[in-house]
């Protein structure tokens, strides 16, 4: 949206955009941050653009806002419709009969291990039916905040994502750069804070 040069499309995109923020906050709250992370940069830099007028800034700005707002305040309502509270997103209603507001976080580096090995080294389990490759099933229930088991492997043992060590800056866009170190940092403190 922000290198489209026909306005309509462009709005849309960035209408679309705001759309899929606030649907993202309704199915995962706390995936929003490092997505709203790697977001404000752009937005950012499209704001203070001196190639852009000022009309068109602020239609693109509110092209996005404004979905993504109302959005999410139809989410907070329908939380104090059901839940009683704006920001209870149904965590005393968990299907574990475990309450998460009993969880907190607190600094322990021996999890950083697990953290590693679970969300980026873990491989994928081998089976004898095609492709021959199987999800991992992991048992996370003495990781703090995780209280169940899932099914599992590594961000690294998906080939497309190895793509990443082979981006140079030179190839980059600034705000690009800035883009994926921004949505990269606050997605490990996401994945630091939901282990620990």
């Amino acid at each position: 949206a922000v290198r489209l040069k026909t306005k309509f499309t462009q709005y849309a995109l960035f209408a679309l955009a705001g759309l899929s923020l606030a649907l993202q906050c309704g199915c995962r709250p706390n995936s929003c941050i490092s997505t709203v992370a790697f977001i404000a940069p752009l937005f950012i830099a499209l704001l203070l653009n001196n190639s852009r007028s000022v009309v068109n800034k602020v239609s693109a700005a509110l092209s996005f806002l404004t979905p993504a707002i109302a959005g999410f305040a139809g989410i907070l309502v329908y939380n104090y419709l059901r839940f009683g509270s704006f920001f209870n997103f149904g965590n005393e209603e968990q299907l574990t009969n475990f309450d998460l507001r009993f969880n907190r976080i607190a600094f322990d580096p021996l999890k950083i291990k697990d953290l590693l090995i679970n969300f980026f080294i873990k491989p994928p389990s081998i089976d004898t039916e095609f492709p021959y490759i199987t999800i991992t099933s992991s048992n996370i229930s003495d990781y703090g905040n995780s209280f169940f088991n899932h099914m599992t492997f590594g961000l690294l043992s998906i080939p497309l994502i190895w793509g990443i060590f082979l981006i140079r800056r030179k190839y980059m866009q600034k705000i690009e750069y800035i883009m994926c170190l921004s949505g990269i940092t606050f997605s490990i403190m996401l994945i630091y804070v939901n282990y620990c």
